[in-house]
């Protein structure tokens, strides 16, 4: 990852916003990525669209239109809920303050849709399957964009123009997000 590759996850910014159990915990995540992959391999199929946010997600009339498709594959039940939920937060459709609720909507909805198709599987496949995702897509690409926003003037004045708040905010902002991502690690591998 580029956060390994620059050393990143020794950088002095990150230490200002995280314990070293929560560096620990980045680097450990990172270096168990294949683990996690595996384990999602062995988890039951669907076909995802797997950046379906709230900006990916139209009206037209009474349907819902699902654009950019660039990321469709197959995926593990339960890998659409971690990029929903991830990206609708780290784009900000979403404030951090509502994430524990958008998630309930989020399962509810996807879950009440898989038994109205027919699927009658366990539900603990599919929080699984979102644990696994959920901290891997999203916290070491959430480091890499803090780091980069706090050591490239020119990005961090594009975030500050773009949202509208000082840098200092926004770095807040992406580590509270970074610590969510972390909080829904598989079950044993949670921060200490």
């Amino acid at each position: 990852s580029m956060v390994e590759g620059m050393d990143g996850y020794q950088h002095p910014l990150l230490a200002a916003y995280f314990s070293p159990e929560e560096l620990a915990s980045l680097r450990q995540l990172w270096a168990n990525r294949q683990s996690v992959v595996n384990r999602l391999a062995q988890l039951p199929k669907t076909v995802c669209h797997l950046d379906a946010h709230r900006g990916n997600l139209s009206w037209q009339g009474e349907d819902l239109a699902m654009l950019d498709w660039a990321f469709v594959g197959v995926g593990a039940l339960g890998e659409e809920l971690a990029a929903f939920v991830g990206a609708s937060l780290l784009l900000d459709f979403v404030p951090l303050a509502e994430a524990d609720q958008l998630e309930q909507v989020a399962f509810a909805g996807y879950l009440a849709g898989l038994r109205a198709a027919g699927w009658g599987g366990e539900e603990a496949l599919i929080e699984e399957a979102y644990r696994c995702v959920m901290p891997l897509r999203f916290a070491p690409m959430s480091v890499a964009s803090m780091l980069r926003t706090a050591v490239d003037p020119t990005y961090a004045a594009e975030w500050e123009q773009k949202t509208g708040k000082p840098l200092a905010d926004i770095l807040a902002h992406r580590a509270g997000l970074i610590r969510f991502y972390l909080s829904r690690l598989p079950d044993g591998e949670e921060l200490v």
